[in-house]
């Protein structure tokens, strides 16, 4: 009878550490959720995918496009973004198109 009465009281004390375990783990899961909220709303590797994503897309832009004339709206205002975007400098831009001489 003595031993049944010990294995009670050591099936009771499992029973308490079992249940102490997962209040435990459930506080951290929460802790974890709590962290998860405060972080900011984009990380680096946001940020980072989507600045070489616009880059990219400049890119293709401004590759699938002729340079546009100086004086139109496009030439003065958005192409030039487009190839800040794209990061095109130096001897990546493309030449503006020279306009012909026609004799007659």
């Amino acid at each position: 009878m003595n031993q049944i009465a010990g294995l009670q009281e050591d099936a009771h004390d499992l029973q308490l550490a079992i249940a102490k375990r997962e209040m435990d783990l459930k506080n951290s899961v929460k802790a974890v959720e709590g962290r998860k909220r405060d972080r900011p709303m984009m990380d680096l590797m946001e940020i980072l995918t989507l600045a070489t994503t616009v880059v990219t897309v400049a890119s293709a832009v401004c590759a699938a496009t002729p340079t546009p004339k100086d004086d139109e709206f496009m030439g003065k205002y958005v192409y030039p973004f487009l190839e800040a975007l794209a990061l095109n400098i130096g001897k990546a831009k493309q030449p503006a198109p020279k306009e012909e001489i026609l004799d007659g």
